[in-house]
């Protein structure tokens, strides 16, 4: 099992490492047709950067050819696609620790040059620990911070994980680490074969590194998970519905010196917490890397558009001339020119009942086998299949990219189908949505201006049909008597009297569809909220409420996950769409909204409920005009701690006299001086703004909401 192929074509495996013989080249054409030709001269860096010493000289070679082509394919790319090398890895065999630092902090944000670390957690399949730094309060076998550092190497070349999992470790544990370690004098090492520090970042040959961070960033642009924030406990929460365990983080160091046993436990939590957020995604990972053709390291830092390429360059690449990576005149020029999206027929507002969601099986994908859409049956020649904007396609052969997407999406189906014999699979579980996943990210690489298999033509024709299929799905809804409520890029929302006529129009759509395309029934919906779009009165794109049958509730573009809203106005937005949806009641929300508004007005509100949340961008000073957060980081700074960029600053507005910024107090500030909150500022700038959207499609204005709140009855609405 290859764990790994680095950038210098070094293979490793768990018992060793080698570098095969192989050579990079380019090829060109000549009255013959193309002739690859070897290129032993330079390195394959010298073939990729700039400012290579070779670069002059590199650049009079290609030159001195016709028409060079693939002469910037990197060299593990050129290895894999002509030894047909791809990842396999076999989950069972794979070992793993995952690991997190905590760092003195009295000074707020920390800095490797002065702040030790305190204490090192891990967490491998079947043990957990914490190493914490001994001090006058806790002694513990670290007396040292060179110990502690030392200890953990221990560990981790002693249990020998393949697999090394931290949540931000690439950008702060491991670069704190390197330079805590140099600090002592000491050479921090946890690689496997050999030792490769890089400049920038620390390298662990022998071993993959997987930060779940930049997993979970790459999951939620591929549409895996939906978080409000990227937070180790967000997500941990997100994902488990279970609290993480958790402290005031700018109390650890004071908790340290306290010898606090909670501080322990945090750490320990981070740990494990790290682990389960891997071990949720291991199945999926791997199955990434194989659909991908990526290996695992490089995975955790592709974006979905890399990992598009990667497959293409490897299933095309023995057989197809690969295009060349754009120059930056080339993506700037297409960065201006956009092509246009989806049609969207956007909703009339207010609340309905009985909505039947139907959608496109893989719309894109589907149109682009269907019509042979690639880069390379592109025919200007007018030859073929003509999209709706009048480009041409070749029926015949089958193109690139359609015939990858087609053995994704047979190979999904064929998944599918196993998954109803077997449904507790997580391997077949995690194939099918890796297959779903990535052939849906094929049109967005179509498009992208930095892609290698860019061609406008072709992404905007994959736009033109999906608008044309679309539209005829409206024209033909509206001939059955239906109400078409809202349609945005592959779905259409319908308003039905009877399910058997939902079915029967399917069931003759498909009928009409050409090729792969297919129309499913996505679920029916008792009841549905649609809210205005800001400043029209037309509907808001992607923003509505659904209630299933079975009592789930669907929710898109509502802002229930904006870190600047008190938990309160969070909670009282999703409390009113509880209301609406599953009891269909404006009066029960109405009455609802008002006792939140008794409860603040009468100090019932804990203060923990109140605490809006910011993060601090520059240095206090440069700031010209004193906002809430600043105000509150200022009060932080004279009580003695340090704020510096990137503190997440958690104040609550108090009642006070002067600006809103001039009533920020830090909550802790807050707590400690017995302060008592601005309930008025609570109600009109936290939760009234969060549900007026849903509250005026009942006729309710604000006023009605807050004034003379004991003569109102549920009559008067």
């Amino acid at each position: 099992m290859i764990l790994e192929i680095d950038d210098n074509l070094v293979i490793y495996r768990k018992d060793g490492y080698y570098k095969p013989e192989f050579s990079p080249y380019f090829l060109y054409k000549d009255d013959q047709g193309p002739i690859k030709k070897i290129w032993k001269e330079f390195k394959p860096k010298q073939l990729q950067k700039r400012e290579a010493p070779d670069t002059k000289a590199i650049k009079s070679l290609i030159l001195d050819v016709p028409e060079p082509y693939e002469y910037d394919i990197p060299l593990k790319k050129r290895y894999q696609i002509d030894t047909r090398t791809a990842p396999h890895y076999i989950k069972d065999e794979l070992t793993y620790l995952a690991f997190d630092i905590e760092v003195y902090n009295e000074g707020g944000a920390v800095d490797a040059r002065k702040d030790p670390i305190i204490a090192i957690s891990y967490a491998t399949k079947d043990k957990a620990d914490v190493l914490m730094l001994s001090n006058g309060n806790r002694q513990t076998p670290y007396k040292s911070e060179k110990q502690l550092i030392k200890a953990f190497m221990d560990i981790v070349l002693t249990y020998d994980p393949d697999i090394l999992v931290g949540y931000n470790s690439f950008m702060f544990d491991l670069p704190y680490l390197q330079k805590r370690a140099k600090k002592h004098g000491i050479v921090f090492n946890i690689a496997r074969w050999g030792l490769d520090m890089g400049k920038k970042k620390v390298k662990i040959p022998g071993r993959i590194h997987v930060d779940m961070y930049k997993i979970v960033r790459l999951f939620k642009r591929l549409g895996v998970i939906e978080v409000k924030d990227y937070t180790l406990k967000t997500v941990y929460e997100t994902l488990f519905g279970e609290d993480k365990f958790s402290i005031t983080k700018n109390e650890i160091w004071k908790m340290w010196q306290d010898g606090d046993k909670d501080l322990w436990e945090y750490s320990l939590s981070d740990a494990l917490a790290t682990k389960a957020l891997f071990e949720h995604f291991f199945d999926l990972i791997i199955e990434l890397s194989h659909t991908s053709r990526t290996f695992m390291q490089e995975l955790v830092s592709s974006t979905p558009g890399q990992l598009v390429e990667n497959l293409l360059l490897y299933e095309g690449g023995p057989e197809f001339l690969i295009p060349a990576l754009p120059s930056r005149e080339e993506v700037e020029y297409r960065e201006s020119n956009p092509i246009k999206g989806a049609y969207v027929k956007l909703p009339e507002p207010g609340i309905y009942e009985n909505i039947a969601v139907l959608d496109f099986r893989s719309l894109y994908p589907s149109i682009i086998i269907t019509y042979n859409i690639d880069y390379y049956t592109y025919n200007k020649e007018g030859k073929g299949y003509i999209s709706p904007l009048g480009h041409a396609f070749l029926d015949h052969p089958q193109g690139l990219i359609p015939r990858i997407l087609e053995g994704l999406i047979d190979e999904r189906d064929a998944i599918k189908k196993k998954l109803k014999e077997d449904p507790d699979n997580k391997q077949l579980q995690a194939r099918a949505q890796a297959l779903k996943v990535l052939a849906n990210s094929f049109y967005g690489y179509m498009g992208y201006p930095r892609s290698r298999y860019y061609l406008r033509e072709a992404a905007e024709s994959v736009t033109a049909w999906g608008r044309k299929h679309i539209m005829e799905v409206i024209e033909e809804a509206e001939k059955w008597g239906f109400k078409v409520l809202y349609t945005d890029t592959d779905s259409v929302f319908l308003i039905y009297e009877k399910k058997e006529d939902i079915l029967r129009f399917l069931e003759y759509i498909n009928k009409k569809l050409p090729g792969k395309m297919r129309l499913d029934l996505e679920n029916f919906y008792i009841r549905g909220l649609f809210v205005t779009k800001k400043g029209e009165e037309a509907g808001a794109k992607k923003k509505y409420a659904l209630l299933a049958e079975d009592g789930s509730v669907k929710i898109r573009g509502f802002e229930l996950v904006r870190r600047d809203w008190s938990p309160i106005a969070r909670e009282t937005q999703r409390k009113v769409l509880d209301i609406i949806l599953k009891e269909g009641s404006k009066e029960k929300a109405i009455s609802y909204i008002q006792e939140v508004v008794k409860r603040l007005r009468r100090g019932e509100v804990k203060p923990e409920e109140l605490v809006i949340t910011s993060q601090i961008t520059k240095s206090l000073d440069k700031y010209d005009v004193i906002s809430p957060e600043v105000m509150a980081a200022k009060r932080l700074r004279q009580k003695g701690e340090k704020v510096k960029p990137g503190t997440l600053i958690r104040y609550i507005i108090a009642a006070q006299d002067g600006k809103t910024s001039d009533k920020a107090w830090p909550y802790e500030l807050f707590k400690s001086h017995n302060l008592q909150y601005d309930a008025e500022y609570y109600i009109h700038h936290q939760v009234l703004p969060a549900v007026m959207k849903l509250i005026q499609e009942l006729g309710v204005s604000e006023a009605e909401l807050t004034e003379n709140i004991k003569q109102s009855s549920l009559d008067s609405f």
